[in-house]
């Protein structure tokens, strides 16, 4: 027999209302965490609106904090820094932990204090369907797990972690998007954003002569990595910022921003940088052009030099893809053959093959990769190993042509609210497709962007055409 509390609470007990419960309780934990990025004392305060949750008597008091402090905003400055810091830290650990994720994990209440539009709902609604999609054929694979392999990186709980690496990615597009209200206040953003950038381009060219012994590059050729695993990553993040510039900054301010960001691509010794920047550049060039004779000939035109520079650019990629089956025979341990791109090509195009719909599951290559059905000629690694293609292929070995076309579908309603916006999504599309990751928080500034611009109060002029001419100036 049910006792006559417990029957009162089951009566009494709703849905609704512990999703209101909880979603109060997340506004005031983000609200606690803003008051001390203010530099205001609010323990006692963070403290009270968490114990609402569990002491109904302080609950009222909590909600009347709650409403006078939802109106706070920290200034764009200190959202610039902490952005930044977000994006530059992607490698910096502190108990396995990435300090870049541990930022987003803080601002992840950022989801459920304000209220998101359709389209942001739609992103919400991409990630739900790569986690769930990949937990599904998570069941189907056969796993071959490498040695040594935490508990973060077992099967099901690798999709898991992915997933919420991609919430973190989406908190700091709402928290931009909560704190940028303004056309005067996203002006300010960009700027900031890029100049905090700044700041750590002139620290690691004035400590690249020391930067072996305080792990600024790697090896003896003295490629730059800054606070990336590697120089690639590195110079493909200064790529978005050397596109960013160039679409947002203020004439006074570009060329050094340009010049900067084009020195730290260099010093990275990034093949991947370079060709989206040609790209980005090939493209908004393109799209000035009016006449439809001569924007054909020039799309002819770039695409064989395109070709001709990225050949030139992944010679050595070439050369080894063409002696790979003598190497292979020879039993070659050589890691840049065996791991990595160029035995990811391989092995995820068999695994593509195989599961073109849905994929094999987010996060799971790496927990796959030693399956014999997908290894081909290559051998088994006892390593934690990743393709690094970039973005857009490990969207599509992971969860197939479904997960790429809602991406798609996404990217098209994030177009259609304002003309021009196809520049963004240009600029959001080329780390992707040029060897970052999705789970990397910079790409999703881009969109953060985009909602603010759509919003009455910053919206900038309309464009006839999407041309790089007519972008939005900062003031």
């Amino acid at each position: 027999m049910i006792p006559k509390k417990a029957a009162h609470f089951m009566r009494q007990f709703s849905f609704a209302k512990l999703y209101q419960e909880i979603k109060i309780g997340m506004h005031a934990l983000y609200l606690a965490f803003m008051q001390i990025a203010r530099r205001e004392i609010a323990f006692a305060y963070a403290g009270l609106q968490i114990l609402y949750l569990l002491l109904p008597s302080v609950k009222t008091k909590a909600q009347q904090m709650i409403v006078h402090y939802s109106s706070i905003s920290i200034g764009t400055l200190p959202v610039a820094i902490i952005v930044t810091f977000a994006c530059q830290l992607t490698d910096v650990k502190y108990m396995d932990i990435k300090v870049g994720e541990m930022i987003g994990l803080c601002l992840l209440p950022s989801l459920f204090i304000q209220k998101l539009s359709k389209n942001m709902f739609f992103m919400l609604f991409f990630f739900c369907f790569l986690f769930i999609s990949g937990l599904c054929k998570s069941y189907f694979m056969d796993f071959v797990i490498p040695s040594g392999v935490g508990a973060l990186k077992q099967p099901y709980w690798i999709g898991i972690t992915r997933f919420i690496e991609l919430l973190t990615c989406f908190s700091v597009v709402a928290f931009i998007v909560k704190h940028i209200q303004t056309r005067l206040q996203l002006n300010e953003f960009v700027h900031y954003f890029l100049l905090s950038n700044s700041v750590f381009a002139i620290i690691f060219i004035l400590c690249y002569p020391i930067g072996k012994e305080i792990g600024f590059y790697y090896f003896d050729i003295h490629r730059l990595k800054g606070f990336f695993n590697e120089g690639g990553p590195l110079g493909t993040y200064f790529a978005f910022l050397f596109m960013l510039s160039h679409a947002l900054s203020p004439k006074k301010t570009k060329i050094w921003f340009l010049l900067l960001f084009a020195s730290i691509m260099f010093l990275a010794q990034s093949k991947a940088s370079a060709i989206a920047v040609l790209a980005y550049f090939s493209i908004i060039s393109i799209s000035a052009i009016k006449s439809k004779l001569r924007k054909l000939a020039a799309i002819i035109a770039l695409s064989i030099l395109f070709v001709f520079a990225a050949l030139s650019i992944v010679d050595n990629y070439v050369e080894m893809f063409r002696e790979l089956d003598i190497t292979l025979r020879n039993g070659s341990e050589d890691p840049n053959i065996v791991a990595g791109r160029v035995s990811g090509v391989f092995i995820s195009n068999n695994m593509m093959a195989d599961n073109p719909i849905f994929g094999i599951g987010l996060g799971n290559y790496p927990l796959l990769r030693n399956n014999p059905a997908y290894l081909g000629q290559f051998p088994a690694l006892d390593v934690w190993d990743i393709t690094g293609l970039g973005a857009i292929h490990t969207l599509l070995l992971e969860c197939g042509i479904a997960g790429f076309m809602l991406l798609i579908y996404c990217l098209y309603r994030l177009r259609r609210e304002t003309p021009e916006k196809a520049h963004f999504i240009l600029i959001f599309c080329m780390p992707l497709f040029f060897g970052a990751h999705l789970h990397f928080h910079y790409p999703w500034i881009v969109i953060a962007i985009m909602q603010v611009t759509h919003k009455k109060s910053a919206l900038p002029p309309p464009l006839k055409h999407f041309n790089a001419i007519k972008r939005i100036p900062l003031k």
